[in-house]
């Protein structure tokens, strides 16, 4: 998750978790990145934290981006800009 955090290179929506859980049908013994590290051990485990994290994610950015009070306002400049979701969804702002 820490590239995540640095990269947001994941598109963030509903079907994301589930479609992530689908991978545990699989029953996977090993685990690899592109260009990286390959892990064996608890894969079920591991995919379903992966998909929890992103569940949890975009309830975060749900939450954030729902209006709790009626004085709940657009930027002044008439609506949002993609900058101000980064901070919702985890990216790190340069």
């Amino acid at each position: 998750m820490e590239a995540e955090d640095f990269l947001a290179a994941t598109s963030l929506g509903p079907t994301t978790a589930p479609n992530i859980r689908k991978l545990i049908k699989l029953k996977p013994t090993t685990l690899a990145l592109m260009h990286g590290s390959a892990f064996r051990g608890d894969t079920v485990g591991a995919i379903d934290a992966l998909a929890d994290c992103f569940e949890a994610r975009l309830q975060a950015a749900n939450d954030a981006l729902t209006p709790n009070s009626a004085d709940a306002r657009l930027p002044e400049s008439g609506g949002p800009k993609l900058s101000d979701f980064a901070p919702l969804l985890g990216a790190k702002q340069t």
